[in-house]
């Protein structure tokens, strides 16, 4: 079986996905940015008006994914909010400066989560690191189930190659999930290549409401939202994948 997770970060894609049978999402704010921490009253709707697992992003800025103390312990406070409110998972990373993954920093965050008994999904601070095969065992031996990556290129396409091996050699310890530029037009080809079991996609346009732009760029007033026939067409192509073959 193919596991679909779509990423949002407003209502309407939220119950875009819903209908459209995704299995999990990933909910976030400020996609545009590649994903911040949700608000809590979007969760709160998640859980309302979905069966989808829910996984909540834990980055509470913009840029990159090297963090001091004071950003932990904001961070800590979100994760034990998202907690609270119910999440099945959550979804975070950090790096040292040295670009590899920052253990020190991520094992409160681990053991918050384990404690309360979810999951935990390494986000795409993975497709940074010097050596992405050690840093995908390093996640393994911290306790993630979940790692979300491009393969260390700027969309899965090109990293498709290292994804598969990725999946070949530790998809028995760990989902390799792969995200980024994922669509109805190549997910097939994705997973008869990688063989992986999960797929992370938007399956968003953006949309402009406002003609009126001439005190903001246009791009600061477009919505990303996920479209119901692109999340038809991925699931319909995924659900062929989870069909068991008769020999």
């Amino acid at each position: 079986m193919v596991t679909l997770e779509i990423c949002v970060d407003n209502y309407q894609s939220i119950l875009n996905a819903c209908n459209a049978k995704a299995d999990r999402l990933e909910l976030c704010s400020a996609l545009g940015l590649d994903g911040l921490t949700p608000s809590s009253s979007l969760v709160a709707f998640a859980k309302e008006n979905t069966k989808c697992s829910l996984q909540a992003m834990i980055r509470h800025r913009a840029g990159d994914f090297y963090y001091d103390n004071i950003d932990q312990q904001m961070m800590l406070n979100d994760c034990k909010m998202m907690l609270d409110l119910g999440v099945d998972g959550i979804v975070i990373g950090a790096l040292t400066t040295d670009d590899v993954i920052d253990q020190e920093f991520l094992k409160p965050f681990i053991k918050l989560v384990k404690n309360a008994g979810k999951q935990l999904t390494f986000h795409r601070a993975l497709d940074l690191t010097k050596d992405i095969q050690a840093s995908t065992k390093e996640i393994i031996k911290l306790g993630f189930d979940r790692v979300l990556t491009s393969g260390g290129a700027i969309n899965v396409t090109q990293g498709m190659d290292t994804i598969q091996a990725l999946q070949q050699h530790f998809g028995h310890d760990i989902q390799i999930m792969p995200g980024c530029g994922i669509n109805s037009n190549n997910v097939d080809q994705i997973l008869e290549i990688t063989k992986v079991k999960n797929i992370h996609c938007s399956a968003s346009k953006k949309i402009l409401r406002s003609s009126n732009t001439t005190a903001f760029p246009s791009s600061a007033l477009q919505i990303k939202v996920s479209q119901m026939e692109e999340l038809c067409a991925i699931k319909s192509i995924i659900d062929r994948w989870s069909v068991p073959v008769n020999l």
